[in-house]
């Protein structure tokens, strides 16, 4: 019966083990995960960024490509 007894314990003392490491590795993923998610909304946060910039660089174009169109329209009538 004692041997019984100490394998028990044996084991015990690995199930013990094995319990603070899974612990551990628990709040290491979790520290990880937060961190990707936090890397994740500044690149989409970047992104948007970025898009509204294309959007106003786009639509500044467009107002000076109108307002070159618009000029040279005025300067032919004027000119006649």
């Amino acid at each position: 019966m004692d041997k019984l007894d100490k394998a028990i314990a044996g084991q015990e003392q690995v199930k013990r083990t094995l319990e603070k490491e899974v612990a551990q590795r628990k709040q290491e993923w979790e520290l990880k995960y937060q961190n990707s998610r936090s890397i994740e909304k500044i690149h989409s946060g970047a992104l948007k960024t970025e898009q509204k910039q294309a959007e106003k660089r786009e639509q500044n174009q467009q107002d000076e490509s109108a307002a070159r169109i618009g000029r040279n329209t005025n300067f032919g009538t004027n000119g006649a």
